[in-house]
């Protein structure tokens, strides 16, 4: 077998590890290359924020050709947790989802918020009363949904997750509190990953204005793949913080820093 070094090296290799097709926010499929250095980080930071241990037990309904799948299934696997898959043809079946939940007393959910909801709708009873964890993301989280999970699961963890599939798996995440009624933040980056709200001129906007999600860090893609060769479409070079150069993302995201 392979020796730890060795792995440790693939682990924190910035080579290309996989492709994911993703369409944005433009309509059009567009290849993301993505490295075992940025998705290892993902891993580790993620397992040690939320405690995952070798008790868990995941439920990955997401299809794989979706990025949070990634974490699904590698996650489960590095921390020695339970992985439950539904079988062919119950990857649309929250009735299903509710059944193997209840069945294998599943700890920890994430998904889209599309998929939570098909899930809340065909619950049965307290089917769904051993789930410690629920992340969601990649679309609006409703407040009414999120009022629906504190009275079904007071004690449950709930977290908002964001950041395109360019900036892998996810890249930026809220611990979602009571005082979260009207919106829910989009959050903090993850160690190794910086955000900045950037005007069209490229410069910082201040607190309360608007302005476009850049993105830069360890998470970042390597590109696009396109016609065998990397593509840096909407990968630039901004300035950060401190006024250095650093390669960066630029989402089709909007937002404003709060006070």
């Amino acid at each position: 077998p392979p020796s730890r070094g060795t792995l440790d090296a693939l682990s924190a290799s910035d080579a290309p590890a996989f492709y994911l097709y993703t369409s944005g926010t433009t309509g059009k499929p567009k290849c993301v290359v993505l490295s075992n250095r940025g998705t290892a980080n993902i891993l580790e930071t993620t397992l040690s924020e939320w405690a995952v241990s070798q008790e868990d037990v995941f439920l990955s309904a997401t299809p794989l050709h979706h990025d949070m799948s990634v974490f699904d299934i590698l996650g489960a696997l590095t921390a020695g947790a339970t992985l439950v898959l539904p079988e062919e043809g119950e990857d649309k079946d929250a009735l299903r989802w509710n059944e193997l939940i209840a069945e294998h007393r599943v700890t920890a959910w994430s998904s889209v918020p599309a998929m939570l909801e098909m899930l809340l709708a065909c619950r049965k009873g307290d089917s769904l009363g051993s789930l410690r964890l629920i992340a969601q993301g990649g679309d609006y989280i409703k407040p009414t949904v999120i009022s629906e999970l504190r009275e079904l699961l007071p004690s449950a963890r709930l977290i908002s997750l964001g950041g395109p599939t360019e900036t892998t798996i996810w890249s930026i995440w809220h611990d979602i509190t009571p005082d979260d009624t009207d919106c829910i933040p989009y959050g903090r980056p993850l160690p190794g990953i910086s955000y900045y709200v950037l005007d069209e001129r490229g410069d910082h906007c201040p607190i309360g204005v608007a302005g476009r999600i850049h993105t830069a860090g360890i998470g970042v893609a390597l590109g696009y793949l396109e016609d065998g060769h990397l593509s840096q479409t909407d990968f630039v070079t901004i300035q950060d913080s401190g006024g250095e150069e650093v390669r960066a993302f630029r989402t089709g995201d909007r937002a404003l820093y709060r006070h």
